[in-house]
C-alpha cells in the first residue's frame, strides 16, 4: 500500500500541476486583462507551496539549498484578487493599505527564512507530517496576519458575491467564495499544528488548500469569460482534457526513469512544469510569433477565424462567426463585396454577405460547383463574380466564398489568392458543421411548429366554449391613473381621493378617504399577483421571461426597488424593461375594468 509521503507527494504534484494549468489558461483566454493576469500570477505562486511540499516529503541532496517558499506572499496575492474584483466603492479602503500588506507579508517570509523569531529552523518544515518546531517570540504575529489576511479575502468575496444583482455573477462567484474558505480551513490546521508543536500529517492541509486553488481558479476562469462575453464549456474541458493526457504520458516516461535511475524529485516538478505551461500556451505564442511576419489582412482574417471557431464550437450563432470571418476577407483584400454560400439541395443558399445579396437568397448551383479556386474574366459589371473559393470536406462540395471585383486594381494579387484559399480551407469544415446545425434547427423548428398549431386549436376550442364577454378598451388616460397609483401605492390619503377609487371600487357611503385608500391599495396589489405565473416558487437565478411582467411590477411598485436593480437582476436592458412594464401596467388596467364590469 502506498505510504502517507507518497499520497502526500501524488496529490501535491496534481495540484501544482492544476494551478500552473488554471494560470496559463486564464490568461491565454484574456491575454490583456490586468485581472486576468492577476490571477495567473496568484496561481501559479500558489503552485509554488505544493513545490514546496514535494520537496519536503521527498529531499534528496540537490535540493539541500532549498529554503522554502514564501507563502504569505503568495496569500497576499490572493488577497489582492479578492480587492480588485470588489465593486469599487466598497475596497476603496483597503487598498489605501495594500502596499503595507504586501510589506508585511514580504517582512514575515524573510523572518523566516533568515531568523529564528519565528521558528526555529523553518526550512524544510512541511514533508510527510509537520516537524515539532521551537516556536519563536513573533510566532503570534505570524498566525495574526495568516489568519487576518484569509479571513479579508473570504470577507471580499463574499462581498462581491452579495453585491451582484446578477443571480448568473452571483453564482459565478460561489467557487472564489468556497476556495477562499478551503484555503482558511487549511491555514488554520497547519497553524494548529505548529502552535501546538504536534507532529499531524500534512495531508489534510494539502488536500484543502488544492481543492480550495482549483475552487478558485475555476472561479475566476467562469467570471472572466462572463465579463468578457465568452462560453468555456467546451473549450475548458477539451484543453483540460488535453493536458491531462499529456501529463499522463509524461509521467509514465518519468515513472518509468524513475525505476530506472532513481530520478530526483526536482526532476519530475521541473518536467511536469514545463509540460503544463509549454503545452497551454503553445497556440498562444505561436500566434505572437507569426504576428510579426504577417500582412495586416492575415492578421484580421486569422483572428476572426479563430473567433469563428470558438463561436461554433460553443454553439453561438453561426452566422455572426461567418460574417466575421468574411468581412475581415473582404477589407483585407479589398474586395468590392463578398458572400458565403453553402449547398441546399441543387442550389445554394447565400448564409453570410458583405456588401451584396441579402442572406438566405437562393442562387443558382451551375454556376458555382467548382472543385479549385476559380478566378473568372474581368467585369464591367460590380455584381459579377471574380473568384470562386470552393469548400471541399473529404471530397464533397459544401459551399464556396464569392468575391467581387477588387477595388481600384484589375485582378487580384496572387498573395491575395492564396489568403482567399486559407480562408476557404478553414472554412470548409466549419460550413459542414453550420449546416448540421441548421438541419437540427430546422427539425426542432418544425417540432414546435406542429406544437403551437395545436396549442392553438385546443385555444380555440377553449374559446369557443366560453360565453362572449364585452370588453371595455384600455385607453391611455386610465393606464396613466393606474400608474400614478402605483407611484404612490402607500400614500393611503391620496389614493382615497383618487377617481379611480371611485370607479373600481365598490360604492360605500360610509367609508372614509383614508379607509378607500386603503381598499385601492389592497385591490392594486391584489391585481399585480393575478400576473403572477402559475407556478408554486419563485425561481432564484435568472427568472424565465413570464416572469417579467409580475416582477417588475412588484419590485418596482410593491417594493420599491430601482430600476436599475430590477434590469440588472433580470438581465434585461433598459429598453426591454420599460417595453414589459407598460404592457404589464395595461395588463393590470385591463383586469381592474374587468372587475368594474363584474361589480356592476
Amino acid at each position: 500500500m502506498p505510504t502517507l509521503a507518497q499520497i502526500t507527494s501524488a496529490v501535491s504534484l496534481i495540484a501544482m500541476a492544476a494551478a500552473l494549468w488554471l494560470g496559463c489558461y486564464i490568461i491565454t483566454r484574456s491575454p490583456r486583462s490586468r485581472l486576468a493576469w492577476l490571477a495567473g500570477i496568484t496561481l501559479w505562486a500558489l503552485a509554488g507551496f505544493f513545490i514546496d511540499v514535494l520537496i519536503s516529503t521527498n529531499p534528496s541532496p540537490m535540493t539541500d539549498g532549498w529554503l522554502g517558499w514564501p507563502i504569505c506572499f503568495s496569500l497576499v496575492l490572493w488577497y489582492h484578487l479578492s480587492l480588485n474584483m470588489l465593486p469599487p466603492d466598497r475596497g476603496a479602503r483597503q487598498r489605501r493599505f495594500l502596499f503595507f500588506v504586501y510589506a508585511q507579508a514580504i517582512i514575515i517570509d524573510l523572518l523566516l527564512v533568515a531568523t529564528s523569531l519565528i521558528v526555529v529552523e523553518a526550512k524544510q518544515t512541511l514533508g510527510a507530517t509537520f516537524k515539532v518546531l521551537t516556536l519563536g517570540p513573533l510566532f503570534l504575529y505570524l498566525v495574526i496576519s495568516v489568519l487576518s489576511v484569509a479571513l479579508l479575502t473570504l470577507d471580499n468575496f463574499w462581498t462581491t458575491r452579495q453585491a451582484a444583482a446578477n443571480p448568473v455573477l452571483r453564482n459565478r462567484l460561489n467557487s472564489p467564495v468556497r476556495g477562499s474558505l478551503l484555503a482558511l480551513l487549511a491555514l488554520a490546521y497547519a497553524l494548529f499544528a505548529l502552535g501546538l508543536r504536534l507532529p499531524l500529517p500534512t495531508l489534510p492541509m494539502v488536500v484543502l488548500l488544492a481543492l480550495g486553488v482549483i475552487s478558485l481558479g475555476y472561479g475566476v476562469v467562469r467570471y472572466s469569460a462572463l465579463v468578457d462575453g465568452r462560453i468555456v464549456r467546451y473549450d475548458f474541458a477539451i484543453n483540460g482534457l488535453f493536458i491531462l493526457a499529456i501529463l499522463a504520458l509524461y509521467i509514465a516516461v518519468t515513472w518509468i526513469f524513475d525505476l530506472a535511475f532513481d530520478m530526483p524529485i526536482s526532476h519530475v516538478i521541473v518536467m511536469v512544469a514545463l509540460v503544463v505551461v509549454t503545452h497551454s500556451g503553445f497556440e498562444f505564442v505561436r500566434r505572437l510569433l507569426d504576428w510579426p511576419y504577417l500582412r495586416r489582412p492575415e492578421r484580421a482574417l486569422r483572428a476572426a477565424l479563430h473567433n469563428t471557431v470558438s463561436d461554433l464550437s460553443e454553439r453561438k450563432t453561426a452566422e455572426d462567426g461567418l460574417h466575421n470571418a468574411l468581412a475581415a476577407l473582404v477589407e483585407g483584400i479589398e474586395a468590392q463585396w463578398g458572400a458565403i454560400a453553402l449547398r441546399a439541395e441543387n442550389d445554394f443558399t447565400v448564409r453570410a454577405s458583405y456588401h451584396w445579396k441579402s442572406v438566405g437568397e437562393r442562387l443558382p448551383g451551375d454556376q458555382i460547383a467548382v472543385r479549385e479556386l476559380t478566378t473568372l474574366p474581368t467585369a464591367d459589371n460590380t455584381e459579377a463574380v471574380a473568384v470562386i473559393a470552393p469548400f471541399i470536406v473529404e471530397g464533397v462540395f459544401t459551399g464556396a466564398i464569392l468575391l467581387g471585383q477588387p477595388k481600384g486594381a484589375a485582378a487580384y494579387s496572387q498573395d491575395d489568392l492564396d489568403l482567399i484559399a486559407e480562408a476557404a480551407d478553414r472554412l470548409a469544415e466549419l460550413s459542414l458543421r453550420f449546416q448540421q446545425q441548421a438541419a437540427h434547427a430546422s427539425e426542432i423548428d418544425k417540432m414546435l411548429r406542429e406544437f403551437q398549431e395545436r396549442e392553438h386549436e385546443l385555444h380555440q376550442e377553449v374559446a369557443a366554449l366560453r360565453a362572449p364577454a364585452k370588453q371595455e378598451a384600455v385607453s391611455p388616460e386610465l393606464v396613466a391613473q393606474v400608474e400614478d397609483a402605483l407611484r404612490r401605492l402607500y400614500d393611503y390619503a391620496y389614493l382615497g381621493e383618487q377617481a379611480l377609487g371611485e370607479r373600481v371600487l365598490p360604492h360605500d357611503q360610509s367609508s372614509t378617504h383614508l379607509n378607500r385608500g386603503k381598499a385601492l391599495n389592497a385591490l392594486l396589489i391584489a391585481t399585480i399577483e393575478k400576473l403572477r405565473p402559475p407556478v408554486a416558487v419563485e425561481p432564484r437565478d435568472l427568472p424565465a421571461r413570464e416572469w417579467h411582467p409580475y416582477l417588475i411590477l412588484r419590485d418596482a411598485y410593491v417594493r420599491c426597488e430601482s430600476n436599475r436593480d430590477i434590469m440588472s437582476r433580470l438581465y434585461v436592458s433598459e429598453a426591454t424593461f420599460h417595453r414589459t412594464r407598460r404592457s404589464a401596467l395595461r395588463a393590470v388596467t385591463q383586469a381592474l375594468i374587468e372587475l368594474d364590469h363584474t361589480a356592476i
